[in-house]
């Protein structure tokens, strides 16, 4: 099945609308095939997902129980940070494998 340019993806059965950046997307659920009534074409039909960081939400639970929610003093170097964290870490019982970048994003330092 091919759409004309200026179609409505509604007219369709079994189609839904996803905008993609001002442009309409008819996807077909049946078939799984996507047509653009636009210039631009997917090549791909992708849902939301929600990102996993599961190593950063255990270095920002570490900063909490160590500094609490307004996180750790400015005064504090990088290192120091990270090496608490990944002491905190050791301490009650989780891997402590988590790099330098990822703690100090979960502290807000990056």
């Amino acid at each position: 099945m091919i759409m004309e340019r200026g179609a409505r993806p509604d007219a369709l059965p079994n189609a839904r609308a996803k905008p993609k950046r001002g442009k309409t997307i008819a996807i077909l659920r049946s078939s799984k095939r996507i047509f653009s009534t636009g210039l631009q074409v997917a090549t791909q039909a992708t849902t939301p997902q929600v990102a996993r960081k599961p190593d950063r939400e255990r270095a920002r639970q570490a900063a909490i129980e160590l500094w609490g929610t307004a996180g750790p003093p400015d005064h504090l170097s990088n290192l120091s940070i990270c090496r608490d964290v990944a002491q905190w870490l050791k301490k009650n019982g989780q891997a402590a494998d988590i790099s330098v970048d990822t703690i100090l994003r979960a502290v807000g330092r990056r």
